[in-house]
C-alpha cells in the first residue's frame, strides 16, 4: 500500500480517534508531549522505520502528508472557539463560555490555565484576530480586496476560454488575493495539480469538460479551495475566511470543491461532481 494512502487513512480514521474532544481540553506541554509520541510511533510503524534507522520525525512526517499534531490541536480549538462565537447567546454552550466558577479564597500558587486564555494563547501565537475566526466573512469588512486582475481572468476562462485552470494566491501584506498562474487551455488537469502547493492553501477554478450520459459535450467551472493538511494553521484560517467573499467576485462558478489531500480532489472526483 502507498505511503501516502496509509496517510490519508491515518488522517480520516485515527488521528479523529486520538484527538477526540481535544479541542476543549486547557492544553498542558504534557498533553501535547505525550499524544506527539504516540503518533510518531504509529507513523513510524506505518513506514517501517525504527529509531535506529535513524530518520528524522520531519522527514517521516513528508513521507505520509501528515501535519504536526501539536498544530491540528491548535487548528481545533480555535475552530471549535468560532464555532461557540457564532452561537446565539441564548444558547447553553454559549453561557458556559463565561461561566466563572466562586471561590472563598484565592488558592496558593499561580491561577490554573483555563480554556480561554489557551486559545488567547494561541491566537497571539499566530497573530489572529477573534474576528477572523469567528466571523466567516470577517475579511470582507477587513478590507481583504480581490485584485482586478483575478475578475478579468476569470471573465477571459469563462467567456473565451482562453485558459484552462487560474490559481489565486492571498497577499497578506497587501491584503488581497493575486493571481498566481494561469494554464495554457491544452494543459491537462495533472498539469493543474501540479500547479498546487502541497503544503501552502489556495484558490483555484478549473474549466472542466465532459461528456453527459446522453452524449452531450458539456462543461463546468470548479471552484477548488485547496487546504493541505500540512499548512499552517494561520493560512487555513484565512484563507476560510475570506473563501465566500472571493467567490462571490466570480460570478458563474456551478460547482464547489473543499480539499485538504490530491485524492479529494482527483479526476474522478471532478466528474461525479460536474455530473
Amino acid at each position: 500500500m502507498p505511503l501516502r494512502l496509509k496517510g490519508k487513512f491515518y488522517k480520516t480514521a485515527v488521528r479523529p480517534t486520538l484527538l477526540y474532544d481535544t479541542e476543549c481540553w486547557t492544553t498542558k506541554k504534557q498533553y501535547i508531549q505525550k499524544i506527539s509520541v504516540v503518533e510518531m510511533q504509529m507513523l513510524r510503524w506505518m513506514c517501517g522505520k525504527t529509531k535506529m534507522d535513524k530518520v528524522r520525525n520531519t522527514d517521516i512526517r513528508s513521507l505520509v502528508g501528515v501535519a504536526l499534531i501539536e498544530d491540528k490541536m491548535r487548528e481545533n480549538c480555535l475552530r471549535w472557539f468560532g464555532h461557540i462565537g457564532r452561537k446565539s447567546k441564548d444558547t447553553l454552550v454559549k453561557k458556559m463560555e463565561k461561566i466563572d466558577i466562586a471561590q472563598d479564597k484565592k488558592l496558593r500558587g499561580r491561577p490554573k490555565m483555563t480554556w480561554m486564555k489557551v486559545v488567547t494563547k494561541d491566537m497571539k501565537l499566530l497573530e489572529l484576530e477573534e474576528r477572523i475566526i469567528i466571523d466567516r466573512n470577517a475579511n470582507a469588512a477587513s478590507g481583504m480586496a480581490v485584485h482586478d486582475d483575478c475578475k478579468l481572468k476569470f471573465l477571459e476562462l469563462k467567456a473565451k476560454r482562453t485558459y484552462r485552470f487560474i490559481v489565486f494566491k492571498i497577499e497578506e501584506k497587501q491584503k488581497q488575493v493575486v493571481v498566481e498562474k494561469l494554464g495554457e487551455p491544452t494543459d491537462s488537469y495533472e498539469a493543474f495539480t501540479a500547479s498546487l502547493p502541497a503544503d501552502e492553501c489556495r484558490y483555484a477554478v478549473y474549466d472542466f469538460d465532459f461528456v453527459t450520459n446522453e452524449n452531450c459535450q458539456k462543461s463546468k467551472i470548479i471552484f477548488i479551495a485547496w487546504s493541505p493538511d500540512t499548512s499552517k494553521v494561520r493560512s487555513k484560517m484565512i484563507y476560510a475566511s475570506s473563501k465566500d467573499r472571493f467567490k462571490r467576485e466570480l460570478d458563474g462558478i456551478q460547482v464547489e470543491l473543499q480539499a485538504t489531500d490530491p485524492t479529494e480532489m482527483g479526476l474522478d472526483v471532478i466528474r461525479s461532481r460536474a455530473t
